[in-house]
Formats: C-alpha cells, structure tokens, sequence
C-alpha cells in the first residue's frame, strides 16, 4: 500500500494549502481526513480484525431497533428508525452497507439470505428511500456482476446510479412516501443552493468544511457527497476519492468470475456510491473506510494468489 499512502499525503497536503489559501477552518477536517486515511491502512493490511468488527457492528444494529422502539434510544425523526445513529440517512447507510459487506466474511446460503432480509427490512423502517435503492442495486450487482466483463461492468454501475437517480426524481413519493412533500421541497431548495455553489467555485475548491448552504436564518449541509468533494476540495479531490474507490473496490481490470467474497466488497462499494447521490456525507466516513480497507485487502488476496481462485480469505 505505498502508492496508497504517497497518494495519500500528496492529498491532505494539496488539500491543507488550498483551505489556507481559502482562509477556512480546516484542523478538524483534515484530521478527520488522516486519521481514517491510517484506519483505511490498518484493515487493508489486515492489523484489524474486521470480521469481528464488523459481526460487533451487526450485533449493535440488530439490538438498535428494540431500544428505539421501547424508547430507551433517541428518537430524532419521530416514526423512523434511528436509535443511536441519530440521522435517519445515517442510519439508512449503516444498516444497508454493513449487512451487505458482512456477505463476504458468511458461507452458505441461509446466513446470506437471512443478511439480505435485515438490510432490506431494516433499512426500510429508517425510511431513507436513498439507502433502499442503494441495497437494490447492490443485489442487483452481486447477481450479474460476476459474469460480465470490463465494458459491461463499467456499464452495469453506471446503469444502476443512473437508475436510482430516475427512481428519486420520478418515484420519491410513491407508496410509504407519499407524505414527503414538505422535506422534499426542503431538500430541493438545498440542492438548489448547493448546485449554484458548485457551478461558482474556483477549481481547487473553496476549502474543507465549507459543504454548507444558507437557507433564510439556517445552515443546511449538502445532500450530496459528491457536490461536497468539488466544493471542498475542487475537482480534484473529487478525482482522488472517486479513482481510488473505483479503481480499487471496484477495480475495472478485474476479470470475470472473480471470487465471492470480492463480488460482496464490490456491492458494498455500489452502496456507498449510490448512496453518495443522495447523502451528503458518504466518503469520508468510517463505515466507507472499512469498505475501502476490505477492498484493499481483497485486492492483496489476488494478487497474492491469482485472480481466478476461488477460495475465501482467511480474514
């Protein structure tokens, strides 16, 4: 992983020298941005049992919900799942990316099954209808993924993110969401302000930590992570994130037929990526770094002992 951490550090420097040539508050941000950047390190090269980390993970979810509904949990969004996770769009990712990623550390049929069952349901109780189509797409990847090649790969992904954003923009009301017409027309008017942000910023950025817009006397943060990247770093930064989430959870070069396990990292990454279009906070966050360091230690698995074995790691 030493490209990674060249990478890396030619990263945070970039981004600490355009947020001071911006005048903004960056400390926080950029820690942030470092200490998960390390964490990515530490599960990649296996210094982290994830496996375990990531059934403790579970484990939290699952007793989440009963908490929440004997109200000993807060209850942020009255009617929706969110407990201890405070958000319910953070809840929504939670609760669909974890169980989604857990499918690679499982064997047999019921445990995965029974996996895909708690990320739907639960999911569907948070109400975030992002994180819902986000967990379609990912099974929707773990189906036909495995037998395409590179073209179609490429084409799937890119199909899938294009579908949720149709499914957002023409059904977001439909069925259980009917009643969303007051937060939607928030959201709008935040996405409305965030655009006009993006399409005004200098290339490099306006500097960490200003992903934010004001709405009459209020601050709202972006509903979209990838609007946040360009604004807070330019497009660069929206560069880095995106080639080493691709290139390397995704990895375009992979042949077909790849093992299981590697097909699961891959969906959890279709998770954080469709999700990204909607949430304004997806990246940079320790549940996308666990992702990335799985997909960095499945991309070690394969080279090490060739890209058409089939055998699981030993996690």
């Amino acid at each position: 992983m030493t490209g990674y951490f060249l990478g890396l550090s030619l990263l945070v420097l970039y981004l600490f020298i355009e947020s001071e040539a911006n005048d903004v508050d960056w400390s926080r941000r950029l820690v942030r941005i470092v200490l998960l950047g390390i964490f990515v390190w530490t599960v990649g090269t296996g210094r982290v049992d994830v496996r375990s980390g990531l059934f403790g993970l579970l484990i939290a979810l699952v007793v989440n919900i009963p908490l929440y509904y004997l109200g000993i949990a807060p209850d942020l969004y009255e009617g929706f799942l969110t407990g201890y996770l405070g958000d319910k769009n953070v809840a929504g990712l939670f609760y669909a990316l974890i169980p989604i990623l857990l499918l690679a550390f499982v064997k047999g049929t019921w445990p995965r099954r029974l996996l895909v069952v708690f990320a739907i349901g639960a999911t569907l109780l948070t109400g975030s209808r992002t994180s819902l189509g986000a967990i379609a797409c990912a099974l929707l990847w773990l189906l036909f993924a495995r037998k395409l090649g590179l073209v179609w790969r490429g084409l799937l992904a890119l199909g899938l993110i294009n579908l949720l954003n149709y499914l957002e923009t023409n059904y977001a009301q439909a069925w259980i969401f009917e009643d969303r017409t007051g937060t939607d027309s928030l959201r709008a008017r935040i996405d409305e302000a965030a655009l006009e942000m993006v399409n005004g910023i200098p290339w490099y950025g306006n500097g960490l930590g200003t992903a934010v817009v004001q709405l009459e006397d209020r601050y709202f943060f972006f509903h979209n992570a990838y609007w946040g990247l360009i604004v807070e770093g330019g497009w660069v930064f929206l560069a880095a994130v995106l080639a080493v989430f691709i290139w390397v959870g995704l990895n375009p070069l992979r042949g077909t037929r790849p093992p299981q396990y590697v097909v699961a990292i891959e969906a959890a990454i279709i998770v954080l990526l469709t999700c990204a279009t909607r949430l304004g906070e997806v990246f940079i966050t320790v549940p996308a770094a666990i992702v990335l360091g799985c997909a960095f230690a499945a991309q070690t698995l394969e080279r090490s002992r060739g890209s058409r074995v089939q055998t699981e790691p030993k996690w």
